[in-house]
């Protein structure tokens, strides 16, 4: 079963590597963000504390940007498969 796997993933063998670990980074960064905001209400404005809610705005719009640059890369991806033939 493997061996029929592998001969039909022969030409795409770097999407098929690359489209889960694209996903486990963007699963990874939506889990992230919840967490980031919730340490934002808790501790920067119970404790009033500005530089610290804008420290986590900034790493929540790097993830966010993750997210984006993520999603991005795949959508181009998909669309270069589609060029050359390959996928639905």
């Amino acid at each position: 079963m493997l061996k029929t796997l592998a001969a039909y993933l022969e030409g795409y063998k770097k999407y098929a590597l690359l489209a889960p670990l694209f996903v486990i980074l963007e699963v990874v960064c939506e889990l992230i963000l919840p967490r980031v905001m919730a340490k934002i209400v808790d501790v920067g404005i119970e404790t009033g504390d500005v530089p610290y809610i804008v420290a986590m705005g900034a790493v929540m719009v790097v993830l966010a940007a993750l997210v984006l640059i993520n999603l991005s890369a795949l959508r181009q991806e998909r669309q270069l498969q589609k060029k050359q033939g390959g996928g639905a």
